[in-house]
């Protein structure tokens, strides 16, 4: 039911301002992984703003499918939270709407992800992931030229493997 599900993420929000609380605030590095960080809207908007002024030194690292970034409001309330040390990594699964969408099973998300990229690339550390799959592989330089063409500004490309377990 929706109020069994309202009481799961006010708990899980609950739940995550403590463990910023418990954190030693000399912490060297930290990375904020889900599921989707994203997914919390708001609330995540807040513990950003937490680990922001706890976390003046630390070095941060998030993966996120960077979706929800694509929404301006939500985006400009996400900078604004960044601690000063933050690197955001996101997935790109191809140089494609078509192969990116069928792969995440979510239509639309290429290009919400571009979006966000697109902007956020001359505003934070961004890390693009390729992820090397068998219906990718054979596609990597066109999506290096794709990232060179279309977000020439990110900082750091990783191509990754596929983690079978975890």
């Amino acid at each position: 039911s929706n109020t069994t599900r309202k009481t799961i993420l006010e708990n899980r929000k609950a739940f995550l301002d403590q463990l910023v609380d418990l954190l030693p605030s000399d912490a060297v590095h930290l990375t904020i992984t889900g599921g989707e960080p994203t997914l919390l809207k708001w609330d995540f908007i807040d513990i950003l703003k937490k680990c922001q002024l706890k976390f003046p030194q630390t070095e941060f690292l998030m993966l996120s499918n960077g979706r929800a970034l694509a929404n301006t409001a939500y985006r400009n309330a996400f900078l604004d939270a960044l601690p000063s040390h933050f690197r955001l990594a996101v997935p790109l699964y191809a140089s494609t709407s078509d192969i990116h969408d069928t792969i995440t099973r979510a239509h639309g998300s290429f290009e919400q992800t571009m979006t966000a990229l697109k902007v956020l690339q001359h505003k934070v550390s961004v890390e693009v992931r390729i992820v090397v799959m068998k219906n990718t592989y054979k596609r990597l330089p066109e999506i290096a030229n794709y990232l060179v063409s279309n977000l020439p500004n990110i900082k750091t490309v990783s191509i990754m493997g596929i983690e079978l377990l975890g």
